[in-house]
C-alpha cells in the first residue's frame, strides 16, 4: 500500500504541512503525491495558515471554532502552493537550526 492510499487525488488540503525548520516555501513530491511545505515563521501554525490563505481576523469575527475551520477549509479551494517543486534531498538543503522560544510558566 503506497502513500497515495492516504491522500485525496486532488487538492492541497490534506497535503499541506507547516514546518518549523525550513527557510522557504516549497513543494515536494513523494511517491507521486505533491506536498506543499510552508515555513512556520510566526510560531503558531493556525496564524501561518491564515496568512497563506489570505484570511484576516475580521473574516472570522463572530464565528465559532468550528465555523473558523470551515472558513479555512473553503479557502483551500483557491489555494496555490508557493515555492519550487524539489526532491526530498533538495528540501533538506533548505532546513535551518531554528531555536524556538518557550512560553508559559517558568
Amino acid at each position: 500500500m503506497g502513500i497515495q492510499t492516504f491522500f485525496y487525488p486532488s487538492g492541497f488540503l490534506n497535503r499541506t504541512a507547516v514546518v518549523v525548520n525550513i527557510t522557504q516555501p516549497m513543494q515536494v513530491v513523494l511517491e507521486g503525491v505533491t506536498f506543499a511545505l510552508i515555513p512556520l515563521t510566526e510560531g503558531i501554525a493556525w496564524n501561518e495558515l491564515l496568512d497563506v490563505l489570505h484570511l484576516e481576523k475580521s473574516d472570522l469575527k463572530g464565528q465559532s471554532s468550528a465555523e473558523k475551520v470551515v472558513t479555512a477549509y473553503k479557502e483551500f479551494a483557491s489555494f496555490k502552493a508557493k515555492g519550487d517543486v524539489v526532491t526530498m534531498e533538495e528540501a533538506a538543503g533548505f532546513t535551518a537550526d531554528i531555536k524556538r522560544e518557550g512560553y508559559g510558566a517558568i
